[in-house]
């Protein structure tokens, strides 16, 4: 249903996701039934991901970070009716949600950034953020059971709250799936890079990578994809230089 005022919820709308026999190795069955209960794509999310469950696990505070902030911005934007800005918000989440396996999410977000650019109006931009929040309200909390789930069945990893913050020690393994995934989505020209450009500053802000990943936010913010391009290549040769 299309019309305005209609409230999408997240644990309602979500399509029940089977527990894949090809799963990646290492993903405990108990959380693999946590995720399939929520309607989360864990399996192929980790796949998506390169295999690594531990990378999943680090990045999955932060999506659930972002998400709640998510409704706070995009109400910014109904006073000014600033519906590029709704469409753009809608068109990361679409991108993130897809690579964290939340596929209900990335529906809801595609939906709503078509029907924005067919027929923006205040009416169905208010409709479209009400709906985002609604379901937004009621999938972070299964978003958080999945996490507290995969830190009770794994050991401790840089990132996880163990008294010190993972930007002061950084993964290069994980950095470096991270800008993988963002040198495919600058290729393909794909707008979810500034979600996935956020998720790395906010990882490793204190890091070394703090300066470079300015460099980097500023070339895509301009989409100037080709020479964000080039400084992703100069933090590989970085991270290759570096200890692992």
């Amino acid at each position: 249903n299309k019309s305005p005022g209609r409230t999408l919820r997240l644990s309602s709308c979500m399509p029940r996701i089977r527990m894949s026999a090809n799963a990646p190795s290492g993903i405990p069955h108990a959380v693999l039934k946590v995720a399939d209960a929520a309607g989360i794509d864990l399996a192929g999310a980790v796949n998506r991901l390169g295999g690594t469950l531990d990378f999943y696990q680090r990045l999955l505070p932060m999506f659930i970070s972002n998400l709640n902030a998510l409704p706070e911005r995009l109400t910014a934007q109904l006073a000014p009716a600033d519906y590029t800005a709704i469409k753009r918000e809608l068109h990361s989440l679409k991108g993130l949600a897809g690579t964290m396996g939340v596929t209900a999410l990335v529906g809801l977000a595609a939906e709503g950034e078509r029907q924005l650019a067919s027929h923006a109006s205040a009416e169905l931009a208010k409709s479209l953020v009400d709906q985002v929040s609604a379901a937004i309200s009621s999938g972070a909390p299964q978003l958080q059971t999945l996490l507290s789930n995969m830190q009770a069945s794994s050991a401790p990893y840089i990132g996880q709250d163990n008294g010190k913050q993972d930007t002061c020690a950084p993964d290069n393994r994980a950095f470096a799936i991270t800008l993988d995934i963002l040198v495919k989505q600058l290729k393909r020209s794909d707008m979810a890079a500034n979600a996935t450009i956020a998720m790395l500053q906010q990882q490793y802000d204190v890091s070394v990578y703090k300066d470079p990943l300015i460099a980097l936010q500023d070339a895509i913010s301009q989409l100037d994809y080709d020479y964000a391009l080039q400084l992703c290549d100069a933090l590989k040769t970085t991270i290759s230089g570096g200890a692992a």
